[in-house]
């Protein structure tokens, strides 16, 4: 049986820019953060993979977090993230 193996997708390098008309308020990126689960070549499905902000603050799928989300059928997850106002 093969280990399990996790990896980054796709989120990175995005770029927002505040509202000039609401400073201070939180900003969505545009595309979620995404990462996949793996056995060898299978994804795996049904996994739990646990998201949260280390550092600067901001929001996932609109909480606060750490936010677990379950694997797909493809083996990936996603989660949605608000940057905190800066």
């Amino acid at each position: 049986c093969a280990l399990a193996s996790f990896f980054y997708l796709s989120g990175d390098g995005q770029d927002v820019a505040t509202d000039p008309a609401q400073p201070g308020q939180p900003v969505a990126l545009p595309q979620p953060l995404r990462v996949g689960v793996a056995r060898g070549p299978t994804p795996v499905a049904g996994a739990r993979v646990r998201f949260s902000v280390v550092a600067g603050g901001g929001l996932l799928n609109g909480g606060a977090g750490p936010v677990t989300v379950t694997t797909a059928a493809d083996g990936t997850a996603a989660v949605a993230w608000t940057l905190a106002p800066g």
